[in-house]
């Protein structure tokens, strides 16, 4: 199997995953802000720099339904991937004798 067919299949197989437990996310706050809220931090919490790209992990355009979580986690895999691709690739460049896999 090619490294791109490779990473084409992680990618599916993420993304399938992501769209079937997406939905299932919880809509109640996660641990440390349910401490924060009951116990607070003593001290006022820093001004937002700016809004929020998906507040909740939901794309605001598509609502509060599951489709928009599902696409929201979609966009998120997408970014980690790029991220991924953008850190190996220099790496690759700059050790040129490393061997490349089959």
């Amino acid at each position: 199997m090619t490294p791109r067919r490779t990473w084409l299949l992680g990618l599916g197989l993420a993304a399938l995953i992501v769209a079937a437990l997406a939905p299932f996310a919880s809509e109640h706050p996660d641990t440390l802000e349910r401490t924060l809220a009951t116990h607070g931090t003593g001290a006022e919490p820093p001004p937002a720099t700016g809004p929020a790209p998906m507040p909740d992990y939901r794309v605001p355009a598509l609502g509060a339904g599951g489709w928009s979580t599902v696409v929201a986690g979609c966009v998120g895999l997408g970014a980690v991937v790029l991220l991924v691709r953008l850190l190996v690739r220099p790496r690759r460049a700059a050790n040129p004798s490393e061997p490349r896999r089959p």
